[in-house]
């Protein structure tokens, strides 16, 4: 295994934070920098995973990254349930005054599987929780 530039090891653990799969960083690797490097190469700058090799320091820099990345993501409006439930609702309202039933159906089956957590990841949230 070929030893790799602090600039690309920050990169990979950037991807990472940003819930980027192993393979995903394999090739946003290969067109940012030209190099190829393994998902298993990967996978050992991935404090989620059991194969973490790196240092404490870049445990940190991915603790930063997500924290960042998952900040961003918040100020995105259709990120937030209440927001999207909000414009199911619209989307319902409309599709009852155009009797367009289709439509006010499959609103009503989005919302409840918005408000069912259907579209929550269970591990994500379930960390969420553990520090919050």
């Amino acid at each position: 295994m070929r030893r790799l530039a602090d600039h690309v090891k920050r990169r990979i653990i950037e991807h990472l934070a940003c819930y980027c799969t192993h393979v995903e960083v394999v090739k946003l690797i290969f067109e940012e920098y030209g190099l190829k490097v393994t998902p298993r190469q990967v996978r050992s700058y991935d404090p989620m995973s059991f194969q973490f090799a790196a240092s404490t320091r870049w445990r940190e820099v991915h603790a930063l990254a997500r924290k960042r990345f998952e900040q961003e993501v918040a100020e995105v409006p259709i990120s937030h349930r209440a927001f999207r439930l909000r414009r199911l609702h619209q989307i319902h309202e409309a599709a009852m005054e155009a009797d367009n039933w289709t439509v006010a159906t499959e609103a009503l089956e989005q919302a409840a599987k918005e408000v069912g957590n259907m579209f929550v990841n269970a591990r994500v949230a379930a960390m969420a929780t553990k520090r919050g």
